[in-house]
């Protein structure tokens, strides 16, 4: 097994932008993916972008 931490650097041009009120839920069990154990405590902000990116080649940061 290979696991490693890899960083990609990317270039985004963003082609619509939204910001306005917003919320969080978490509606679906994973024990894969176990972000809806998170409670939302408080609310910043929301934003919504569209883009196009590019990545580049990765760099290995880390293996473990």
């Amino acid at each position: 097994m290979v696991a490693e931490l890899i960083e990609v650097p990317g270039k985004s041009t963003t082609l619509e932008a939204w910001k306005g009120p917003g919320f969080v839920e978490f509606n679906s069990h994973s024990t894969l993916d176990p972000w809806y154990k998170l409670s939302v405590k408080r609310m910043l902000g929301a934003s919504y972008r569209k883009y196009d990116m590019i990545l580049d080649y990765g760099k290995i940061i880390k293996r473990y």
